[in-house]
């Protein structure tokens, strides 16, 4: 069995040295991409830090916005472009 530690930004306040602490020390970012989660800046300033720190970025597309039915793409945004580039 493997002891995994999950660290979830909502639990923690927009200055806790201790989220930041829990993204160094975390050997995978897990991304939940959705609408609300794009537009927000805090949660795009918590995927830069972890790509700055050079991360494994795993991205999970959890709504219907980035279908590719409807022609959008990721890379509208510039900082999802400089993940998915990684």
């Amino acid at each position: 069995k493997h002891n995994f530690k999950v660290t979830n930004s909502a639990n923690f306040n927009l200055n806790s040295l201790e989220y930041l602490k829990s993204i160094e020390e975390s050997e995978f970012f897990l991304l939940c991409l959705n609408e609300c989660y794009r537009i927000n800046e805090f949660c795009q300033l918590e995927a830069l830090y972890a790509l700055e720190l050079g991360k494994s970025i795993i991205i999970i597309i959890s709504d219907d916005y980035y279908s590719l039915k409807e022609g959008k793409s990721l890379y509208e945004d510039s900082w999802l472009e400089k993940i998915m580039e990684k």
